[in-house]
């Protein structure tokens, strides 16, 4: 087990591709911070922009890890950035122009495509190339879009209630099935095999089958606010994070609790599984960053 100590209140953790690099952000700090998880140590600071003449760096907002190896940052305001890691000296990052809309992104978890949103279509964006490879207009749906899976191929929404509609992207007219939840979702991520969804709310983690909307798990539930969760890449585990300062690890197989682990650290904010699967980071609002080994 590692523990780290940064910046303020951890917001973002990403993993690099050989899983030996730990990215993070959070608090004010206008930079991410790189970490050595072998020598458990700081490796380098990231900043979220490169300062221009008569102006500050605004605070990092969003953290995310591209394939191969380029590490987009985005600024509180402002469009985001991406730099090619490792960072040699002198290098320069590529500005990145998403519409305007620079705060409404996240990378599809393949790794080589970026995908955000804005108030009334989906876009699917090649870093590398800086073009926009594919569209998907939502604002039909009169819906408040949450997320797509990993190929595009299903988007998530909810009403501002406690029911979640899943829909094929080929078809935004007739939805694949209605998820109805206790109380207003929180966060949502779909399992690796696409026939399955884990939806958060208040305490709880829940997992629902795409097939007919009806729950095939009990609540996993914390004693205090799930804050964030994630699926190993095999879909055979379920990780989650609380403000009750714990991690929990479910079976989705039994959807039984395997084990529970609490660092001391206080209340948890963020979560990131290693891409080799056998470790995982969790972050908290005291600073403070835990990697420890996924059983």
């Amino acid at each position: 087990m590692l523990t780290l100590k940064g910046h303020g209140y951890v917001r973002g953790l990403e993993y690099s591709a050989d899983s030996t690099i730990l990215f993070s952000i959070g608090g004010v700090s206008t930079a991410a911070w790189a970490w050595d998880t072998q020598k458990a140590s700081l490796h380098s600071k990231i900043p979220v922009t490169p300062l221009g003449k008569g102006r500050s760096r605004p605070p990092a907002e969003q953290l995310h890890f591209c394939l191969p190896n380029y590490i987009l940052l985005g600024p509180r305001y402002g469009s985001p950035y991406l730099w090619e890691w490792p960072i040699l000296p002198d290098a320069k990052p590529k500005e990145l122009n998403l519409g305007g809309y620079g705060r409404y992104y996240r990378v599809i978890q393949s790794g080589t495509r970026v995908l955000f949103k804005t108030e009334q279509e989906f876009c699917q964006w090649n870093p590398i190339t800086n073009e926009i490879e594919h569209r998907l207009n939502v604002q039909a749906l009169g819906y408040n879009p949450l997320t797509l899976n990993d190929d595009f191929t299903l988007l998530s929404s909810f009403d501002n209630g406690t029911t979640t509609t899943i829909f094929s992207t080929t078809d935004l007219v007739n939805p694949l099935c209605n998820i109805s939840t206790r109380a207003m979702p929180a966060g949502l991520m779909f399992h690796p095999n696409n026939q399955s969804v884990a939806i958060s709310f208040g305490h709880s983690v829940q997992v629902f089958n795409l097939t007919d909307g009806k729950a095939i798990s009990p609540d996993l539930r914390h004693s205090g606010t799930v804050r964030d969760f994630e699926f190993n890449r095999e879909g055979t585990r379920l990780l989650s994070v609380s403000n009750d300062q714990t991690v929990r690890v479910w079976d989705t197989q039994t959807y039984q609790e395997r084990v529970s682990y609490d660092f001391k650290i206080g209340k948890l904010n963020c979560l990131k599984i290693a891409p080799d699967g056998l470790t995982f980071a969790i972050g908290s609002y005291k600073g403070t960053i835990v990697v420890a080994d996924l059983e």
